[in-house]
């Protein structure tokens, strides 16, 4: 009888946890207002996450926040991690509070949900308007079937943190997407850039749930290790 209870109470609590979250690739291409159309291919993995976008990559490692960049155009790659870009970005918010940067961002996003329902890549997807003052305005839309960690969206940030206060724009985006429950299958970002106003649309083709190799978060084979732009000054 024992036996017995002890295996209905299992069976209680697996049914009760969490489904482990799945590896999962999405295949999708990128378009911008000048007129190219690149790949992006993004890997999720329980453990890390991997953000391609045809010419640099993003590996972030979920459970230590080491993240390592790749420039597949110099063949180089740094490592670094998200405290020390959380440094950095602090560090750009100060000089911009002083006015010593050329482009003042916005002040909050306002986060608007839409009731536009679209199936992307197999997926259902729900529509969400995020704007930034009159500096930028995404349209997104979010696969809740498709939970992602908070280090997916720490991984496209990276990307863009770089680029200065125009990479802070997309850092306040993506800090609110993390708040949206779901993957964001497709985007539509229109911005300004000094006087031109730009605009690059995101969507999805394909999602593939097969299991993904450790290799495809190694750093490529003949890539320089580089000094990190990212490294603390004192």
């Amino acid at each position: 009888m024992r036996l017995l209870l002890a295996s209905v109470t299992a069976a209680t609590l697996a049914a009760a946890a969490p489904a482990a979250p799945d590896d999962f690739t999405i295949l999708s291409t990128v378009t911008s207002s000048r007129g190219g159309t690149r790949p992006l291919i993004q890997y999720v993995s329980p453990t890390h996450v991997r953000v391609s976008d045809g010419d640099r990559d993003a590996v972030v490692e979920v459970g230590s926040g080491k993240v390592v960049l790749f420039s597949d155009r110099r063949r180089e790659y740094w490592e670094t991690s998200l405290d020390d870009i959380a440094a950095f970005v602090g560090q750009l918010d100060a000089a911009m509070a002083r006015g010593q940067t050329m482009e003042p961002i916005g002040t909050s996003v306002s986060v608007l949900k839409g009731a536009g329902r679209r199936k992307i890549a197999g997926y259902d997807t729900e529509q969400h308007t995020l704007t930034l003052g009159d500096a930028m305005r995404v349209e997104v839309w979010i696969a809740p079937a498709l939970q992602v960690s908070p280090a997916y969206f720490e991984a496209r940030k990276a990307l863009y943190a770089t680029f200065g206060p125009m990479g802070r724009r997309f850092d306040r985006m993506f800090d609110e997407m993390k708040t949206l429950k779901g993957f964001p299958l497709a985007m539509s970002v229109d911005y300004r850039m000094r006087m031109a106003n730009r605009q690059t649309v995101t969507e999805a083709t394909e999602v593939k749930k097969d299991p993904i190799p450790e290799t495809a978060f190694s750093v490529p084979a003949g890539y320089t290790k580089a000094a990190s732009p990212f490294a603390r000054r004192e």
